[in-house]
């Protein structure tokens, strides 16, 4: 019985055909394996993302380091408003799902089996509840604590440097892969050409 690559040769597809879908299995181009087989195969580029994220890193960085003494205390207090306002709204959405979880317990908890093959149901919905109410519904305070100027300022900084110097070392290592890449596709196409290849398209 043919495969999906095997039925392309009593299709009539040629050698040079039957590698490069076969390709799209291994190396530069695994990530084709679960698109259209004859989709078609070109050299890899860099994701723009990379690109994109050092810039915003960069920019990040050179403005964070030019904001003056007022310009930094505005933004702690701009973040110190944020944390209020997530701190309020966590401890809203806290005490309402608690008192939802109680409601329905209560009505477990009140709710007299029908028979005693029934109570291992009652003791499990009981035990269920509790669990969510324990992980669900406790104190989140400690999660939106305020930072003290000094400490936010601190943290800050390191922030910058860190998505910087992460960003840098994202693209490259994108770029190490992508050539990685490139050259399967490019020794491969040296071994076997690539079937019907356009000049524009050609690795």
């Amino acid at each position: 019985m043919p495969t999906g690559y095997t039925n392309a040769i009593l299709e009539g597809c040629t050698f040079q055909e039957f590698v490069w879908r076969c390709a799209r299995n291994f190396g530069a181009l695994i990530m084709m394996r679960d698109g259209p087989i004859d989709a078609p195969i070109k050299q890899q580029e860099v994701d723009s993302y990379y690109t994109e994220s050092l810039v915003r890193a960069e920019d990040e960085y050179v403005r964070f380091n030019k904001l003056s003494q007022d310009e930094l205390k505005a933004e702690y207090l701009t973040y110190a408003k944020e944390q209020d306002a997530d701190r309020a709204k966590a401890e809203s959405k806290r005490l309402e799902e608690k008192d939802r979880y109680l409601e329905v317990l209560n009505h477990v908890t009140t709710w007299t089996p029908p028979t005693p093959e029934h109570q291992g149901l009652k003791d499990f919905m009981i035990q269920q509840i509790n669990e969510s109410i324990r992980f669900d519904c406790g104190d989140m305070s400690e999660y939106y604590e305020t930072l003290s100027y000094d400490h936010w300022l601190t943290k800050k900084s390191k922030d910058v440097k860190w998505q910087l110097q992460y960003h840098r070392e994202a693209l490259e290592k994108q770029k190490t892969l992508v050539a990685g890449r490139n050259q399967w596709i490019n020794a491969l196409h040296n071994s076997v050409p690539m079937p019907n290849v356009s000049t524009k398209d050609k690795p």
